[in-house]
């Protein structure tokens, strides 16, 4: 049933916890001596026409934890999200973006390849991991498909993380139904996010 697909797709949408975790509510703020961090966010003039949404109000504190080896949480000096939806079944885009002290940023990412590569591996959440092809975007990338079983339709997520100097963004595609996730429509995302990246610098000016 179509109307259903939504409610099914929430659990995919429930993945990017597995990397990126928030465990206190806190406001998206600025890093040290640079802008804010919504300077690099995605916005609706990014996507294809007919596209809804936006900015979320309450993104939490981004907190990147170490699922592997339980090391200290990783928490940016800012970040923000955004939430898109294409149709009333999708696809969905979900991006992020934060800013890191000096160091944090490959801290984290490193959080996040082992997650996804190593003991990530030997779970069993419910999901395939399969590698997808992308070109080099950023000084370290992942990106993987996320395809989840279901009784009546696929659900399949493309996931980007990027980190370039001191900030990391993930963008993520979900989509359901007999055709492929938009893989166009992920490296389109995927390289304007990471061309934004620089924006967060210390001492860049953004117009």
């Amino acid at each position: 049933m179509p109307a259903s697909r939504p409610v099914r797709l929430l659990p995919v949408l429930a993945l990017l916890v597995i990397t990126l975790r928030a465990p206190h509510v806190a406001g998206a703020g600025a890093g040290a001596a640079g802008p804010p961090v919504v300077a690099a966010l995605l916005g609706l003039a990014d996507l294809p026409p007919g596209w809804t949404g936006g900015r979320e109000a309450d993104p939490g504190d981004g907190a990147v934890m170490d699922s592997c080896d339980g090391g200290p949480p990783v928490t940016p000096l800012g970040m923000a999200t955004a939430q898109f939806q294409g149709g009333e079944d999708g696809p969905f885009v979900r991006h992020y973006v934060a800013a890191f002290a000096p160091g944090d940023a490959a801290r984290a990412f490193g959080y996040i390849r082992r997650d996804f590569s190593a003991c990530g591996g030997t779970r069993d959440e419910g999901f395939t991991i399969t590698p997808l092809s992308l070109p080099p975007l950023a000084d370290e990338q992942i990106a993987v498909r996320l395809t989840v079983p279901d009784p009546d339709v696929e659900i399949r997520t493309e996931v980007v993380i990027l980190r370039r100097g001191d900030a990391l963004t993930l963008v993520q595609v979900v989509a359901s139904g007999p055709a492929d996730t938009e893989s166009a429509l992920t490296e389109q995302l995927a390289r304007l996010a990471s061309e934004r990246l620089p924006l967060l610098a210390p001492g860049k000016r953004v117009p």
